[in-house]
């Protein structure tokens, strides 16, 4: 082989040469495994994806249902919970609904509740403190929302006939 200005470049013998490559390679089929196999499964089962969240896949479903068909879901009225407390002014409350709920709208199957998953994804769920967050994402929720910033006052140091000094050199 020919370097830049015409010598010859020896190259290393192959079994003295380390290639990150087949590495990188292993790395990234691992992962592809990673994240295919519960997709895989999720289809294999027949079962919704039971970690998401509410609010952005009933959108997202939404979105794809009237892409698909050209239909949109008539309105329900959600069951009646009470928020956290009585929203004050410039709050509102956001309702949502529950993971099982969104699904069940869409015609898609239900997912596990907690009682039915394995053992193993009990103890993930445990392990990684996920048990409240799963239990949640099962039920209706009602959130306090502000509907504007605050106004909050700028204050500096500096005089006020001086710019503010910001590291400017």
């Amino acid at each position: 082989m020919a370097g830049a200005a015409g010598e010859a470049v020896e190259l290393p013998d192959q079994e003295d040469f380390e290639a990150p490559l087949p590495s990188l390679f292993h790395h990234l089929v691992e992962l592809r495994a990673a994240l295919v196999r519960p997709r895989y499964l999720m289809l294999k089962r027949n079962e919704p994806y039971r970690y998401a969240l509410p609010v952005p896949t009933q959108k997202r479903l939404g979105e794809l249902r009237y892409a698909a068909t050209g239909q949109r879901l008539k309105s329900e009225r959600l069951k009646s919970i009470q928020p956290p407390r009585k929203p004050r002014s410039g709050e509102r409350v956001e309702s949502s609904r529950s993971l099982p709920e969104v699904y069940r709208r869409e015609g898609l199957p239900h997912p596990k509740r907690t009682f039915t998953l394995s053992a193993g994804e009990r103890r993930m769920l445990t392990d990684k403190r996920l048990v409240d967050f799963y239990e949640t994402i099962q039920h209706p929720q009602r959130r306090i929302r502000r509907t504007h910033k605050a106004e909050t006052s700028h204050t500096t140091d500096a005089a006020p006939d001086q710019p503010p000094t910001g590291g400017e050199s």
